[in-house]
This record gives structure tokens, sequence and C-alpha cells, in this order.
């Protein structure tokens, strides 16, 4: 894996970029297959970090999260992924990818590729005065998880989701989109119109689409008051639901605190217990 490598792959991401075309109803999404090339892909999946690096949803938030089964998503911030790697080839690759997923080059071309379809739906931002951050999580969602409809923080002008599931016969485990039956928004009548932190019944909405839930497959949806998408409960799995989440915002956002700063930083009582298992995980690399 050299540097060489690294540009190549950003070529050819580039290039997938490009390709891509967007479905307009009931808002703006893509899917795409492959996302990756295929030699950084089985290293993204040699690499995924221990399950002691994972922590509940609820468990590391600084806030309280408005869905009840918060902790069984896991999640790891990518910005401690290197932190958490243990031999210098893993380190290098987390760097590496940790700066394409955040960096320019992979933000712009997305942005330039979505602008239009963003400017058309987001008239509540002055696009010329818009700073973009992209900012990404490392998830894994156990049996019970679920999320009913929902949209996505007002800040956040794109969401993707990078799968990464084990073999191609979990397909159905995808992310859903949705839209209000026709009784609900008459109860509702602003509901696809203004931004709402409320996750929903799914029984008052019609499943449009289910992303397959396939190996390096790439599913995003420009985020926007009638941006409605959940995950279907999750029952009688084997191996987590795994996953990159991965957002482009209009403000620097960091939604869970770095599990590694807690560590430099000091830890309070109430997360001692943190700070034990943090620390007894990285003792054992070295």
């Amino acid at each position: 894996m050299t540097e060489r490598n690294w540009d190549q792959w950003r070529g050819e991401i580039l290039t997938t970029v490009d390709s891509i075309q967007f479905k307009t109803e009931p808002f703006y999404h893509f899917y795409c297959e492959p996302f990756l090339p295929a030699e950084m892909y089985n290293l993204l999946e040699r690499f995924w970090p221990n399950d002691k690096c994972f922590w509940g949803q609820q468990e590391i938030a600084d806030a309280p999260l408005h869905h009840k089964e918060a902790n069984l998503r896991k999640v790891v911030i990518l910005d401690d992924t290197p932190g958490f790697a243990k031999k210098p080839d893993e380190i290098k690759f987390w760097e590496n990818f940790r700066e394409l997923i955040k960096g320019p080059l992979l933000q712009n071309a997305i942005i330039k590729k979505s602008i239009n379809y963003i400017t058309e739906v987001r008239t509540d931002l002055n696009m010329k005065t818009v700073e973009f951050w992209s900012n990404a999580l490392l998830e894994t969602d156990s049996n019970g998880f679920q999320l009913g409809p929902h949209v996505d923080a007002r800040h956040c002008l794109m969401s993707f989701l990078l799968y990464l599931p084990p073999n191609r016969g979990m397909k159905s485990l995808g992310t859903s989109i949705f839209k209000p039956k026709e009784e609900f928004l008459v109860k509702n009548p602003y509901l696809m119109e203004e931004f709402t932190t409320e996750y929903f019944n799914e029984n008052d909405f019609d499943e449009i689409f289910r992303a397959p839930y396939r190996p390096n497959s790439l599913f995003g949806i420009i985020n926007e008051p009638r941006a409605f998408h959940g995950v279907k409960e999750l029952e009688h799995l084997k191996f987590g639901r795994r996953h990159i989440l991965w957002s482009i915002t209009n403000k620097e956002d960091n939604p869970y605190p770095s599990a590694l700063e807690r560590i430099k930083r000091g830890i309070t009582p109430e997360n001692q217990r943190i700070k034990n298992r943090l620390e007894e995980f990285m003792a054992q690399k070295y």
C-alpha cells in the first residue's frame, strides 16, 4: 500500500462520483455500486476497528438522543481510527482514508455533482456563503435497532452510507426512503415544508425504496424537509449491520466526542467506566 496506490484510488473514486445519477422522487437520492476500488474496500474490511473501540450512541453522546434504541447502534468517530490502530500499515490506511473522506478533494467533487440539486431544495440557505464540512462515523447496528422515518438536522446538506456487510445475502437491511401517507399529511400540513427532529411511526408512511445492503455500495441523499428515511427493525442478525455514515454539513459538526480525547482531557467520575475500558484496550496495543 503505497502513495501511488492512493493516488490511483483517489482518481478512480472521482471518476465514480462523476458517474453518479440522482433519482428525483420522492427527493434527490442515489445508489452507487461499487463505490471504492476493490483493493481499498478489502483493506477497509481488514482494518475495521476492534469491537472494544465502539460505543453506544447514547453512551458516548454529550446530549440526549431522540431515538430510544440509540445504544443498539455502536459508533467510532473517523478521527479516532488511526489512534485505535495497532500496526503501521493499519495506522497509515486510516490516516489516508480519513483525509479522503474529510478532505477537500472528494468533498469538492461531490458538491460539484450535486450543487444544483442542493440549491434547488435548500432555499433556506445562501449557497454563496455556505462553508462545507465533512465528517464520518463507523457504525455497527445490532438486533432490535430501528430508525423511524425522519429527516436529518437542518445543518446537514448531504448524508451517505457506505455499506460493509460480510456477504451479499443481507441486501434487505439497507436504509429505506419513506413518503408520508396522504391522511397523515392532512393532519400535518407543514410536514414536508419544515425541518423536524421527530422520529415518526412508519405506519404513517409508505416505503418507496430500500437501498440494497450490499458490499461496497454507497447510498446518498440530499437533506431537506421531504427527505424522510429510516431503518426497519433489525431481527435475527448473526453479524452486526456495519456501515460508514458520512455527512457534508454547513457547519463544523462532531456529533460525538472523541473517545481518545476524553482520556487526554480527563474523565469525570460519571465517565470513569469509559476511561477504564479505553485504557484497558489501548494498553493491548503495546
